[in-house]
């Protein structure tokens, strides 16, 4: 599609340039984390606000298993500052922060924020929260390679998929993948 139908460059887009064109409402759809709503309908730059919707990502031929991504915390045994670290730690994943970031569209892990009154009365869309829901519960937080050099695997990835919305040969350009992504892990894990 996007080679058809979407905007010159498109293979050169990350997510940044992606939402920018959605939000300017220059393409007809954008596939993305869920937690990009908020970019995309930010009052002061989006033009669809209040004029898209959102729905989980259609099924493939073998399965629907969205990567549903969760950003993580944590205290490094080299931290020099333990004790301030852990309490930020319990301070930054209280159900008030939590709630809050999630105020502002981006998902958290605690149930109870979800829950909260607050929440559940904000200018959040529906269908956000629904798809997001649904997604949780059949979703996989695996949505980087299991490999040890995670952006040098997204780009041996990525040329397959440039090389498919390009018109190119697909199995030639997986195959050539694949053998980098072996040698990757062989010298990285």
């Amino acid at each position: 599609m996007l080679r058809l139908y979407g905007p010159p460059g498109s293979t050169n887009n990350h997510w940044y340039e992606a939402s920018a064109i959605f939000a300017q409402g220059k393409a007809a759809m954008y596939v993305d984390f869920d937690s990009l709503f908020s970019v995309v309908l930010d009052p002061e730059k989006s033009q669809v606000k209040g004029k898209v919707g959102f729905a989980p990502f259609p099924a493939g031929p073998k399965a629907n298993l969205p990567s549903v991504p969760v950003w993580g915390i944590a205290l490094s045994r080299q931290s020099k500052n333990k004790e301030a670290s852990w309490f930020f730690l319990q301070w930054a994943t209280t159900k008030e922060q939590v709630l809050k970031v999630l105020l502002k569209g981006v998902p958290g892990a605690r149930q109870s924020a979800w829950d909260h009154p607050e929440f559940k009365k904000a200018d959040i869309p529906l269908d956000w929260v629904e798809t997001h829901v649904q997604q949780m519960k059949i979703g996989s937080p695996n949505w980087n390679p299991p490999v040890v050099a995670v952006s040098e695997a997204r780009d041996i990835i990525g040329q397959v998929i440039v090389t498919a919305i390009e018109g190119g040969d697909v199995k030639a350009a997986a195959d050539k993948a694949n053998a980098e992504l072996e040698d990757l892990i062989r010298r990285t894990q």
